[in-house]
């Protein structure tokens, strides 16, 4: 039901292996775009279409008044919430309420919609964009700066400009036959069906624009939460244009995942998109990192206190920062204060932005880097404290259903799994317990629980092995210490700090303590 494993050698520090990391030293940027100037010759059209039928049934209201009315009713309702449509996609790009306006009257301006580019990104995007416009290509590496740019938007709604097209054309001969109908003929049922047909037409049409529209918002409102719509990039798509710049990557740089369409929706999770505006197209840069090949370890930094039985006090190491991060190949770290700009791609594989320089562990050494190489005797870098007072310490560990714990005096364990009797197991000290799923664990002071369900891990933890030399701390026995008992939950750096003393603090103490009172010598009078 249980492994308990004592840690009895002083150590300092328990490494506790969180997962495999790999750095984020660049990125690779991915440009499509979509232009915006077929949606306004399509509003322009059915605007103009608009006009044209409303005229004609103006002009011959006598023959198509009949006809005409309940129509035209829908086309009043239809025509304006279309343009409320097209101008809230305008007031999403230009980041403010407008009055109704065509897409061409914020065009030639750059606005970033979402995320932070400049005016001189504006230049350079959309002389890049022109550049494959006029080559007529898919495709363009900008190798130096790491960007691509790619028709892959633009050629989703090529296809549904071309059914607009066609529709636009049906709608145009049906107007000539109409015209015809009305000038030729006193059939009112020919001209009631003619009528019937330019209106379903239309309708058509702006159903059509309506959707594009929709759509194309859709696809910023995407952006706006860093998601990328389907529409501008599907998952294939993109693995396929990333499987194109393999070979002009950086060298030592890879992307985090394997590029085949199993590993898609990964991209997609890690990917960073923004949207701007400039003469009258929508762009979206979408950003992949690239990661360094290097593989490293990381390390939680637990302060691990130790029974030292010379003075009944316990001793541990106070790490100048919560993380430490070490090369595969022994000859590189990192500290890190938090986790907080790391990406996690996996239980034991993460990737992670780093602020921080690479150190070498030869030419650098700090006193974490030290100890994990398991030294004799305790680096002079390292700050060494004690806790003067009674503690009881359970801190939970990566490893499922694993405590590190701290026990003062000898502590009556009672361990309880279902459906198996409950046992009771005497700890003291420091050490290790691990316990089966689904267990209780009660002592005095604190009921643990262990999960339900567990899955395996690996991880490879270090306890560092050295001696330190206590004789220089002799005085220390007899400074007299508060008899307190506090109960932590968690080996946390800044609970310790707060509850420790520096080691040398106690010294001083200690030769006021015990160094011998002088007396001036006072005259007699």
């Amino acid at each position: 039901q249980y492994v308990n494993t004592p840690i009895k050698e002083f150590s300092g520090i328990y490494y506790e292996h969180q997962k495999t990391i790999h750095f984020i030293e660049s990125h690779w940027n991915l440009i499509t775009y979509l232009n915006l100037e077929p949606v306004n010759q399509q509003m322009r059209d059915i605007g103009e279409s608009y006009k044209q039928m409303k005229g004609l049934c103006k002009r011959h209201f006598n023959q198509t008044s009949e006809y005409c009315q309940v129509p035209l009713q829908l086309l009043d309702q239809l025509i304006p919430m279309l343009k409320d449509t097209e101008n809230d996609l305008i007031t999403i790009i230009n980041n403010k309420r407008t009055k109704r306006a065509w897409f061409n009257a914020i065009g030639n301006v750059f606005k970033t919609v979402f995320g932070t580019l400049d005016e001189d990104d504006s230049k350079y995007f959309h002389e890049a964009i022109n550049k494959i416009e006029h080559n007529n290509a898919d495709l363009l590496h900008l190798s130096k700066e790491q960007i691509q740019i790619t028709r892959s938007t633009i050629e989703t709604f090529n296809k549904t400009y071309q059914t607009f097209n066609n529709n636009l054309n049906i709608l145009n001969d049906n107007y000539e036959n109409l015209l015809s109908t009305v000038l030729d003929s006193q059939n009112t049922t020919a001209i009631k069906l003619e009528i019937n047909e330019y209106f379903e037409i239309l309708s058509l049409l702006i159903n059509e624009v309506q959707n594009q529209l929709n759509i194309i918002t859709n696809t910023v409102l995407f952006a706006r939460s860093n998601s990328i719509h389907p529409l501008v990039i599907s998952p294939n798509q993109l693995i396929n244009e990333l499987s194109s710049t393999v070979s002009k990557l950086p060298d030592s740089l890879i992307y985090p995942f394997p590029l085949n369409n199993e590993e898609a929706h990964k991209f997609l999770k890690i990917t960073n998109i923004k949207t701007f505006f400039t003469h009258n197209r929508i762009g979206f840069l979408i950003t992949i990192p690239l990661i360094n090949t290097e593989k490293y370890y990381l390390y939680n930094l637990i302060p691990l206190p130790i029974l030292n039985r010379n003075t009944q006090n316990y001793q541990f190491i106070l790490p100048s920062f919560q993380y430490l991060a070490i090369a595969d190949k022994r000859n590189l770290y990192s500290p890190l204060e938090n986790l907080n700009s790391c990406l996690e791609l996996g239980e034991l594989y993460t990737i992670c932005y780093n602020n921080n320089p690479l150190y070498y562990l030869n030419s650098r050494p700090i006193c974490e880097t030290e100890l994990i190489q398991h030294p004799i005797i305790l680096p002079k870098s390292c700050e060494l404290r004690t806790i003067n007072t009674q503690i009881e310490i359970w801190h939970k560990l990566s490893t499922p259903n694993t405590w590190l714990y701290v026990l003062p005096e000898n502590t009556n364990i009672n361990l309880a799994c279902p459906p198996s009797t409950p046992v009771n197991i005497k700890l003291n000290n420091t050490g290790i317990l691990k316990v089966i799923s689904n267990c209780k664990i009660h002592t005095s002071h604190t009921i643990l629980t262990s999960d339900k369900t567990t899955h395996e891990s690996i991880h490879r933890h270090v306890v560092p092995h050295l001696t330190i030399n206590i004789t220089h701390f002799a005085n220390l026995y007899q400074v007299p210490m508060p008899n307190q008992t506090h109960i932590i939950t968690n080996l946390n750096i800044d609970n310790l700090k707060t509850l420790s003393t520096k080691l040398n603090q106690i010294e001083i103490k200690a030769d006021e303590l015990f160094s011998p009172t002088i007396i001036p010598n006072i005259p007699n009078y």
